[in-house]
């Protein structure tokens, strides 16, 4: 929020509680504890808050749209799958950004389903749920620490393995390490994507 939002917050929070005290230090008091809040947020929470309430707090209202935000991502009932191409930061930021729309209301309550792509088969929802988590469990995968020995890759420490794409580029793919990479790290493969066409170690 702004420090004219944090007035006008505070103009509400008089009007509901009337007898609540203000002094020229109050606004920025509540900005440090409430400026990394939406208004819209504050002003929805605020009569939940003031019934039957003499006084307001700062902490009053950071718990309430903590709450509150909560409660929309919950019934929106997010589901989010990585592209078969993108990378762990681009699924991270997207990932964090529909959470946010999520929790800030952009997104509609739904219930849970299934969606099936286009003239094409789908995974069962235990499936589905089974990739996303072990392409999250395995962002810090102990291979990762070590470069990938097999020369058609030679993906830097860091990084996912190399996956071609098309007859002459490779391209990371989240998720995806090579058996060699493994073995070399001194740890056990378990394939979590499927395997290079070209055969690759």
């Amino acid at each position: 929020m702004t420090p004219q939002e944090i007035a006008v917050l505070g103009r509400y929070v008089k009007a509901l509680c009337p007898a609540q005290k203000f002094d020229e230090y109050t606004p920025d008091a509540w900005l440090m504890v409430l400026g990394g809040l939406e208004f819209a947020d504050c002003q929805e929470v605020l009569p939940r808050i003031a019934q039957g309430r003499p006084f307001i707090a700062p902490s009053d209202i950071a718990t309430a749209v903590k709450e509150l935000r909560a409660s929309r991502l919950s019934a929106a009932n997010v589901i989010y799958e990585p592209h078969p191409e993108e990378s762990v930061t681009d699924f991270l930021a997207r990932a964090r950004g529909i959470t946010r729309a999520a929790a800030g209301g952009q997104i509609a309550p739904s219930r849970p389903t299934l969606a099936l792509p286009a003239g094409g088969a789908a995974f069962a929802p235990p499936e589905i749920g089974r990739i996303v988590s072990e392409v999250r469990a395995t962002r810090g995968h102990p291979a990762l620490k070590v470069a990938c020995p097999w020369e058609a890759c030679l993906a830097q420490a860091g990084a996912w393995c190399e996956k071609p794409v098309g007859k002459s580029s490779r391209r990371p793919l989240a998720g995806f390490l090579h058996p060699a990479r493994c073995t070399a790290a001194g740890v056990a493969y378990e394939p979590i994507r499927p395997s290079v066409e070209d055969g690759a170690p």
